[in-house]
């Protein structure tokens, strides 16, 4: 299924990501965004057999040890309002 950027369609996507798309900057956009969803249905003919991918789910993390941090107190000599050891903020949910 052929998906076509057209003046709408990018009209819509700006809408919804909030965006203000200049006028002169509009038909490169609308290029760029054909091309990546040309490339998508190129990917999407790829027989899923063939495809293999390497190192997934075989990442090796480092192990969760404790370590020593930094002071408290240099980590909060430059606050505004400090109490107990932790910064102070203004509320802001009831």
């Amino acid at each position: 299924m052929k998906i076509t950027i057209t003046d709408e369609s990018l009209d819509y996507l700006a809408q919804l990501s909030r965006l203000s798309i200049p006028d002169a900057e509009r038909e490169t956009l609308k290029n760029d965004l054909q091309s990546v969803l040309d490339y998508m249905e190129l990917l999407d003919t790829l027989p899923e057999t063939e495809l293999q991918v390497e190192g997934l789910g075989r990442e090796t993390l480092r192990g969760d040890e404790a370590r020593p941090s930094y002071p408290v107190e240099a980590i909060t000599k430059n606050g505004a309002a400090v109490r107990g050891g932790a910064f102070q903020v203004p509320q802001t949910v009831e």
